[in-house]
């Protein structure tokens, strides 16, 4: 999606300038704020988060309904830890590939404002096929779309990993949302169904 696009250029090279200012001082420590969930969590749980900055503050503008959310991921157990896989276009690197990282650092209060997290009924009995999916992508290391092109399973962006990984599992009901034409995947596309419904919501 060319417009998606350009966008997300322009705020990637203004991040970069930005950090690289801030990198220049000594910044205080921060603990940590987060907490693991009293509830029950499921391996393909949809998580959400708030974050701080220039990127961040781009992806929400995409969303429907004014939701606060910046950026998605997939839940997964693995390694007696709750493990998120996602994917996101790091400002200075082209490469940027999915990965996973513990639900603590994921959700961390140092570049969050909060986190959120889903569950959809209609796959939560297909965890070991979610894992097999983010597994086989993580092995061909699909790497970030900075285009924005749905119709390409060799890049994605992070609410696309979401989205194809709910269609993976056999649920196809996730509305798409429309710019200039184009089908996107807003991250409020992703919870706003009658079989989703939200688990937690934390505000730091």
């Amino acid at each position: 999606m060319k417009t998606l696009a350009v966008i997300f250029a322009l705020f990637t090279a203004i991040g970069l300038l930005s950090g690289s200012a801030v990198q220049k001082r000594d910044l205080p420590v921060v603990n940590n704020l987060f907490t693991e969930p009293i509830y029950e969590l499921h391996s393909g749980d949809m998580v959400l988060r708030s974050g701080k900055g220039f990127i961040s503050d781009m992806f929400r503008k995409f969303n429907q309904s004014g939701a606060p959310w910046s950026h998605a991921g997939i839940l997964i157990w693995e390694n007696n830890e709750w493990q998120v896989y996602h994917i996101m276009g790091d400002a200075g690197d082209s490469l940027s590939r999915i990965r996973k990282e513990p639900l603590r650092s994921f959700c961390n209060s140092h570049s969050n404002n909060g986190y959120a997290i889903y569950r959809n009924s209609g796959i939560v009995q297909n965890e070991t096929v979610i894992k097999s999916y983010l597994d086989s992508l993580s092995d061909i290391a699909v790497r970030f779309d900075h285009h924005f092109n749905l119709k390409d399973d060799g890049f994605m962006y992070c609410t696309e990993l979401v989205y194809k990984t709910m269609l993976r599992a056999g649920f196809d009901n996730i509305p798409l949302s429309q710019l200039e034409g184009e089908n996107y995947v807003a991250i409020d596309n992703l919870y706003r169904h009658s079989n989703i419904s939200k688990i937690t919501e934390i505000h730091y």
